[in-house]
């Protein structure tokens, strides 16, 4: 639920540029308070949600996908002509 101006703020600036929020499982008692959010959820897998480490807030792990190859074919970029490898990050 909605409980102040600033949760409000979050919620509309989310649904008004297309973000998806990743995130299914309650995160601190009965609440989702910590989210993944994404504009391209096609990119983000693995949304795991896990015990809390030192804190009340479970830790939330995922893995985002970047295509790195499109960048460099953008012409009048700051990427042109570069050589980048494709790499996956996992943050935990």
């Amino acid at each position: 639920m909605l409980e102040n101006c600033s949760d409000i703020h979050l919620f509309d600036f989310a649904i008004d540029n297309g973000f998806t929020q990743m995130v299914q499982e309650t995160t601190r008692h009965n609440s989702i308070l910590d989210v993944v959010l994404t504009n391209e959820p096609n990119t983000t897998f693995d949304v795991s949600v896990y015990a809390p480490i030192g804190c009340h807030h479970c830790s939330v792990n995922f893995t985002v996908v970047l295509e790195l190859d499109s960048l460099c074919s953008a012409p009048n970029t700051a990427y042109s002509n570069c050589h980048i490898t494709r790499k996956c990050y996992r943050w935990s």
